[in-house]
């Protein structure tokens, strides 16, 4: 009983349309993520695959959804990753994300 007053009221109140939406937009992201993947391979780094995204699909996207975007579909096996070289000017390894064969 408790249960169905709490889902009720979570649909009522609009947060269940919330969820849906936001999991059409994860979908989304994914999607366009592994698109600048394939377009931009074998060099797709975070920062690129975001310049591409924005510059395709015209719209923003965080640099915190292209990672979720590229773990979950690293996961999956879609795509691969690997460190790149040491930049001297960072100090750090880029790390660049590809199609696997």
């Amino acid at each position: 009983m408790l249960y169905s007053m709490i889902a009720a009221a979570a649909v009522t109140s609009g947060l269940y349309a919330f969820r849906v939406w936001d999991r059409r937009r994860a979908a989304t992201n994914r999607t366009l993520v592994l698109e600048a993947v394939k377009a931009l391979a074998p060099y797709g780094y975070g920062v690129s695959i975001k310049e591409w995204v924005e510059e395709n699909a015209g719209r923003s996207i965080s640099l915190g959804g292209i990672y979720c975007a590229l773990e979950d579909l690293e996961d999956e096996g879609l795509i691969g990753s690997a460190e790149g070289p040491r930049r001297p000017e960072r100090g750090n390894r880029r790390v660049v994300y590809f199609l696997p064969r």
